[in-house]
C-alpha cells in the first residue's frame, strides 16, 4: 500500500501533508496513516480528486489494510461471478 485517492469537496494543495484515519468496515478497525498530497484535480465544482502518497504507516496498519483490500477484491470477484 503506497497511497490512497479520494474525493473531497474542496481542493487540497499539492505537497500538503495530511493525517488520515480510515475505517475498515469488515474488520471494524481504524487505521491512521500520514501522507503527502501528490495530485489534486477538480472533477466538478465542489468535487476534487485527491491522491495521497503515504509517508508513514505502521507495519500493523499496512498489513491490516492489505488484508482488507484483498478480502474486498475477493468478495467483489465472487459476487461478479455468482451467476456464472
Amino acid at each position: 500500500a503506497t497511497g490512497v485517492a479520494f474525493h473531497n469537496n474542496g481542493a487540497i494543495i499539492q505537497g500538503q501533508f495530511l493525517e488520515i484515519q480510515m475505517f475498515l468496515p469488515r474488520s471494524m478497525s481504524v487505521i491512521q496513516v500520514y501522507g503527502k498530497v501528490v495530485y489534486c484535480k477538480e472533477i466538478d465544482p465542489n468535487d476534487f480528486l485527491i491522491s495521497v502518497e503515504y509517508t508513514h504507516i505502521r507495519n500493523e496498519d499496512q498489513e491490516m489494510l492489505i488484508k482488507y483490500v484483498i478480502r474486498t477484491q475477493w468478495q467483489q470477484h465472487r459476487d461478479a461471478h455468482a451467476n456464472d
